[in-house]
């Protein structure tokens, strides 16, 4: 069961196969930072399979860096990535600093944000930054999914 507060994020179930087909559509392209490294290979193993490519990053500097890269090939015209899904409190500089950072390039990426239980604020502050989804760990993968397919297919 999803711990995410009603009103947070609210998603219809989808089928399994429905989300399949919202994948293999396009191969949609994502950045998963996370400190946590079975929570991290749990939600890209989970990504890949459903045919996402994925890039793992461990920190918030490292997930900063891949951002600004991927702004500046975006300016040559390169396709920028799809989603971005972040540990809230990740080391080096916070999921949310970095979800700042997006926001205030203008960049509309859909950004998912991974939360420990009981950071006081936290949901408030995600909403005010413009985060697409917040999920308090621990989650239910299969509802993260369905929010990733949503965001992905809008």
């Amino acid at each position: 069961m999803s711990n995410h507060a009603a009103g947070d994020f609210f998603l219809p179930s989808l089928t399994r196969g429905l989300r399949h087909e919202l994948w293999r559509a396009d191969h949609p392209r994502v950045f998963l930072a996370e400190s946590n490294s079975q929570v991290r290979l749990d939600v890209a193993g989970r990504l890949r399979r459903d045919g996402c490519l994925v890039r793992e990053l461990p920190e918030g500097r490292e997930l900063l860096a891949a951002v600004s890269l991927e702004l500046a090939r975006a300016r040559r015209g390169g396709r920028l990535i799809d989603l971005i899904i972040s540990e809230a409190t990740l080391p080096g500089m916070s999921g949310l600093d970095v979800l700042a950072a997006v926001r205030r390039s203008n960049w509309p990426v859909p950004f998912i944000l991974l939360a420990r239980p009981g950071v006081p604020g936290l949901r408030r502050q995600a909403r005010r930054l413009g985060a697409s989804a917040t999920f308090e760990k621990p989650f239910e993968l299969d509802d993260l999914m369905t929010a990733i397919a949503l965001l992905v297919s809008q």
